[in-house]
């Protein structure tokens, strides 16, 4: 196994948006759900979300938050959600934001209060 490098900036759409300009994170869980549901988040101002698809499950077009997702399909398809939450921490370990949600790709379906 080895550890991603140390990300000082997370690059979205070819721009780079320093960490400190990022006060949530949400990480999702994907494998063929439907994620429609993250357009609520708009303008996305200081939050970015990951989302790891190791199925290759299709992403939507969001229209609303498209410059602040980052598509992560760089992993192994083993576990359920859980391991993308231990991906994304392993990764960010040395960089976590001050706060980060870890939601499932039916977080509708799951938790429709979401």
């Amino acid at each position: 196994y080895s550890r991603a490098k140390k990300n000082e900036d997370i690059i979205v759409s070819s721009k780079k948006i320093p960490d400190r300009e990022i006060n949530l994170e949400i990480v999702v869980g994907h494998c063929h759900e439907n994620l429609d549901y993250l357009d609520q988040f708009g303008s996305c101002h200081g939050i970015h979300i990951h989302i790891f698809s190791p199925c290759g499950g299709s992403i939507p077009n969001f229209s609303r938050v498209s410059h602040c997702i980052t598509v992560h399909r760089d992993l192994d398809n083993c576990g359920r959600e859980t391991y993308a939450y231990f991906e994304y921490i392993i990764r960010r370990y040395d960089s976590l934001p001050p706060m980060v949600a870890f939601l499932q790709g039916s977080a509708m379906t799951e938790n429709p209060h979401v």
